[in-house]
């Protein structure tokens, strides 16, 4: 098999508002130095779900060009 090529917009971890990191359970329970995949969720996808979606809106609120796109979130604390 060969080798594949990805590329990823990276988030930082502390870049996220604390309330915001400690309240999502797929980025808080994850150990230290670890890159999660996370989609951003887009806003007219949202009511159909009953998830909390702080640090999406979060996302898309402090850098729009994501929203819709999977990224990877650095846990660098």
């Amino acid at each position: 098999m060969a080798l594949k090529k990805i590329e990823r917009t990276v988030l930082s971890y502390c870049e996220i508002p604390q309330d915001i990191s400690e309240s999502n359970t797929s980025i808080n329970e994850v150990p230290c130095d670890v890159y999660v995949e996370y989609r951003v969720t887009p806003k007219a996808e949202q009511p159909g779900f009953d998830d909390n979606f702080d640090l999406d809106n979060w996302i898309i609120k402090t850098y729009p060009e994501l929203e819709g796109r999977t990224i990877l979130i650095h846990i660098d604390y």
